[in-house]
């Protein structure tokens, strides 16, 4: 691999990018997001999705053609003049369908990964990225999370960027905004150091331009924001005043807390648009159906569709494991916030609802709010990115329950009260 160093600092001024943190300013292009997606995507996960697609296809394919050929039912074939060709196609099929579909399926992955910059917003804004020992975070103008290194499950490093996986996410980080060849050898001891697994992938060939050492206002201006946010939590533990346009809060959820809030949202909305999505894999077997009806002929088609149909009432039990699953892995992740990220502070202000935690830093406008819905015990905010789970009990005086109610109803275009 060619990199080239392009820099203007002499030895004296340069150590400081050299010391953790090392802070990266990422202006991200289609390119490098689009093929560092599809490689990590390609190494992690549809390698193993497009293998077991085959063999469920290879199986249904093989049933289908089995039960046609009466091996099941022992029934001869009906008699006609191109059964020796029908055998002959349906062989064809079983050796042509599994791997044509396993195809079909590869090529849909690789052009939906490979979209990922248009699809994704968080791409298309600056990121500011600090590694350290204790882990890596990021910024944007919307958002700080800091993730330990313990939750990284790989790094891979591809001919353009360092690319992180971690919780199911890939987070590149381009070698041409290292501020040098050194500074990115740097991170990657490092990353490596930190127990996180390393590997190379893809072609290593590329002609590296690096960022040179980054301007001292941007790493002043990222040290002024910590110290302001310290500063700021400090400030907020002082005694609240009904006058006042703002308020902190802190909260220590349980898991059972926020499990039975779950179990209120979880029905309302995940449930329906799963129960959506299978209403349409019904609709679509449904079309299939005709269309194996058309292709076959009535006698043909009717045998693989009865074995078709016989088999449709299983969608409903997979349905549920299926929600059952998926709501699993909702309080695996609200475990995973008791664990790591309590206490947390919710500030309210005229502009945006900002939520501090151990790890992460969300400053959400109202405008991205969908709807609140008022219970006994909590305001549930929901929003495209999270939901804010605001406890009466952690709003200890009254006046401070009146301003965050009007502050919801009059912020929140639709504000519901459950019972």
């Amino acid at each position: 691999m060619s990199e080239h160093e392009i820099t203007n600092q002499n030895d004296s001024t340069s150590a400081y990018w050299l010391e953790e943190p090392y802070v990266i300013v990422v202006n991200y292009q289609d390119s490098e997001v689009n093929n560092a997606s599809w490689l990590v995507y390609k190494k992690e996960t549809a390698e193993k999705l497009v293998i077991t697609a085959f063999c469920i296809a290879l199986l249904v394919t093989t049933i289908i053609v089995l039960r046609y050929l009466g091996i099941f039912t022992d029934s001869p074939l009906p008699e006609g003049p191109y059964q020796s060709w029908i055998k002959v196609s349906l062989f064809i099929a079983v050796l042509l369908v599994p791997p044509l579909f396993a195809c079909w399926l590869w090529q849909l992955i690789k052009a939906t990964q490979l979209t990922a910059f248009a699809r994704e917003r968080r791409y298309r804004s600056p990121v500011t990225y600090s590694l350290s020992s204790a882990g890596f975070q990021f910024s944007t103008d919307y958002i700080t999370m800091l993730s330990p290194w313990s939750e990284t499950s790989a790094c891979y490093e591809l001919a353009q960027s360092l690319t992180l996986y971690s919780d199911k996410t890939i987070i590149p980080l381009p070698k041409r905004c290292f501020a040098s060849a050194e500074q990115l050898n740097k991170v990657r001891k490092l990353i490596i150091d930190s127990g996180v697994a390393y590997s190379k992938l893809g072609p290593q060939e590329a002609d590296i331009v690096f960022a040179g050492a980054p301007k001292l206002n941007n790493l002043e201006r990222y040290k002024v924001e910590q110290e302001s946010a310290r500063l700021t939590k400090s400030s907020e533990s002082r005694e609240w005043q009904p006058s006042a346009k703002t308020l902190t809060i802190e909260c220590n959820y349980s898991l059972k807390e926020l499990t039975n809030v779950e179990k209120k949202l979880f029905p309302k909305y995940s449930l329906t648009f799963l129960g959506i999505r299978y209403i349409g894999f019904i609709l679509f077997g449904y079309f299939c159906s005709l269309l194996i009806l058309c292709i076959l002929g009535e006698a043909a088609g009717s045998e693989i569709n009865t074995a078709i149909f016989r088999c449709a009432p299983l969608i409903i039990p997979i349905f549920f494991i299926h929600a059952l699953c998926i709501f699993r892995e909702r309080v695996d992740g609200l475990r995973k916030l008791v664990e790591l990220d309590l206490p947390v502070s919710i500030t309210f202000s005229e502009d945006k609802l900002t939520v501090r935690s151990r790890r992460n830093l969300i400053a959400n406008p109202w405008a991205n709010f969908l709807n609140c819905f008022a219970t006994k015990e909590h305001y549930i905010c929901r929003s495209l990115s999270v939901n804010v789970i605001v406890p009466k009990s952690s709003l200890d005086s009254q006046s401070k329950e009146i301003f965050v109610e009007n502050l919801l109803r009059t912020k929140i275009k639709r504000y519901e009260e459950w019972s």
